[in-house]
């Protein structure tokens, strides 16, 4: 989980709410890692969380995560993930322009993102 006074603070920086200042900061973290020069890899939100019920899952072994006496039905993990993580579809222009970048090309947006990072970072010492 992300830690709550990085949460507090960029809510309460950016004029949101704290469901809202999670899911930014999750964003954020998710494209820095998914459109990351070395992956490689273009993110379609639309189409992973689309993709997420057709997907290949050991259920046994995730079934070994959640406490015994409190089965979830795989159908419910599945969309319970989908609308939790339905903000994906709303990227900004920088954000959509870095998704679908699996070539590295868009240096300057990937810097400016980092940059927004380590900013934060700065502002909570």
């Amino acid at each position: 989980m992300i830690e709550k006074r990085l949460v507090q603070w960029y809510a309460a920086d950016v004029g949101v709410d704290l469901d809202i200042a999670e899911r930014e900061i999750v964003l954020t973290y998710v494209l820095r890692i998914l459109s990351d020069w070395e992956t490689r890899y273009a993110f379609d939100p639309a189409a992973f969380l689309a993709g997420l019920p057709e997907g290949k899952y050991d259920w046994t072994d995730l079934s070994r995560l959640v406490r015994r006496d409190q089965f979830v039905a795989p159908d419910e993990i599945v969309r319970d993930v989908q609308q939790a993580y339905a903000f994906l579809r709303e990227l900004t222009v920088e954000e959509a322009r870095l998704a679908a970048d699996p070539y590295g090309r868009e240096r300057q947006v990937y810097r400016q993102l980092v940059d927004s990072l380590k900013n934060i970072q700065v502002s909570l010492r």
